[in-house]
């Protein structure tokens, strides 16, 4: 059986170096799943591994999105079926905090259209009123086949088949048909988290803002701005806070603060959503040789 190890947690806890000690200790390739990082240009801010973790270990979907370009999650599903098809991976690792990324990439995407605002404000009412639960059943009812492939915890899905169904006219067992397949399908997946309390993981974020910050981070945005001022990734956590700057609309003094309220702005957005993830194992940041043991063990 082919393995997929998914190390996710929220930014600062340590994934990448679980990932880095895991794939030397196995001669395994580490798969990126941070949007961010895929954007060629993006380094310090992006906290891209180092040279000399890439010379440690085979890492792929790093920087692979040219500047100024668009990366979705539909685009980065594709990249990774077509790596997996160059290369056929007995076992593997991703790594990432990226959550919208790493649910297309577990359980595939639906055609890719965007709901209206009317579409939207029905749905949100609907949801309001009769509750996921109720919903759920009302799609099961309507193809008992969803049963085997929409979990009633799987909001995402739920409410995207909605969308899809209200967009295109069409039945949940036809939706399902277009559904594009996960890319580990075959795989036996496991997935391990990194947290740790929230203080922590705020003197982590400010020693990290402070890196970079000497190492450049100004100048790396500076840079950037000059030909792709509009590309979407200058408006992520800490390089919108450097655009400010580079504005005059904050202080040099205000700089790290607001770069350190974003990043922890972040993490709670991504704490909330791998929270609702029931397969994750967890694991405290201070706990590191505890998961790689763990995940030793299981490759």
């Amino acid at each position: 059986m082919k393995k997929a190890v998914l190390i996710v947690g929220p930014t600062a806890s340590g994934k990448s170096r679980l990932a880095l000690e895991c794939a030397v200790a196995t001669q395994l390739p580490i798969v990126n799943v941070d949007s961010i990082q895929m954007c060629k240009g993006l380094k310090i801010g992006a906290a891209l591994p180092s040279s000399q973790d890439f010379k440690l270990a085979d890492h792929f979907l790093y920087s692979f999105v040219e500047k100024g370009q668009q990366i979705t999650a539909a685009i980065y599903v594709n990249a990774v079926q077509a790596l997996l098809q160059k290369n056929d991976f007995e076992r593997l690792l991703f790594c990432g905090g990226s959550g919208f990324y790493l649910q297309a990439l577990e359980k595939g995407m639906y055609p890719v259209a965007k709901a209206t605002a009317q579409i939207t404000q029905q749905i949100d009412q609907r949801i309001a009123t009769e509750g996921w639960v109720k919903i759920h059943h009302w799609l099961i009812e309507k193809s008992p086949q969803l049963q085997r492939t929409i979990h009633l915890n799987d909001h995402y899905r739920i409410r995207r088949a909605l969308e899809m169904m209200m967009l295109s006219q069409k039945n949940p067992d036809e939706l399902e048909q277009n559904l594009t397949p996960s890319p580990i399908a075959g795989y036996q997946k496991i997935k391990v988290g990194l947290f740790a309390e929230k203080e922590i993981l705020r003197d982590r974020v400010e020693q990290r803002a402070k890196v970079m910050l000497e190492e450049g981070f100004v100048e790396e945005v500076q840079s950037l701005r000059q030909k792709h001022s509009d590309w979407a990734p200058l408006s992520s956590v800490g390089y919108k806070e450097v655009g400010l700057y580079l504005d005059q609309q904050i202080s040099k003094k205000d700089l790290l603060p607001s770069i350190v309220t974003s990043h922890m702005q972040l993490i709670k957005k991504q704490l909330t959503w791998f929270k609702k993830d029931e397969s994750i194992k967890w694991f405290h940041v201070d706990h590191l040789a505890k998961a790689k043991k763990f995940l030793l063990e299981w490759l």
